[in-house]
């Protein structure tokens, strides 16, 4: 196990050592150095979508659940992909966001 840590350049999140590839356990992109060798994971489009949006605002999971009104576990669990959310939180979150509900699902 080396001291190297290597992050995702999709979700921007420290990769797990699988050996002689890294494995994001976001989006589940595999990754040799800092390029992604692996697409992401249909399961969670909405998680990685959601993050990209978060990050390109430099906003934290708290901010963005203070701004779009909904909790802080609804964003981590939609990011994480444990839940798809409900419609009028995925609008608040989309709004917050600026951009709508149909993005956030694009590629879905």
């Amino acid at each position: 196990m080396s001291n190297i840590q290597f992050r995702c350049p999709e979700c921007d999140i420290e990769m797990l050592d699988g050996g002689s590839t890294y494995i994001c356990p976001l989006c589940g992109g595999h990754s040799i150095g800092n390029t992604c060798t692996e697409s992401i994971s249909s399961d969670n489009v909405l998680g990685h979508n959601l993050i990209r949006l978060r990050k390109q605002r430099r906003w934290t999971q708290v901010m963005l659940a203070d701004i779009a009104g909904v909790s802080g576990p609804a964003i981590s669990q939609l990011e994480s992909g444990v839940s798809l959310g409900h419609v009028r939180t995925l609008q608040k979150i989309a709004g917050a966001l600026g951009v709508t509900v149909s993005e956030l699902l694009d590629g879905v």
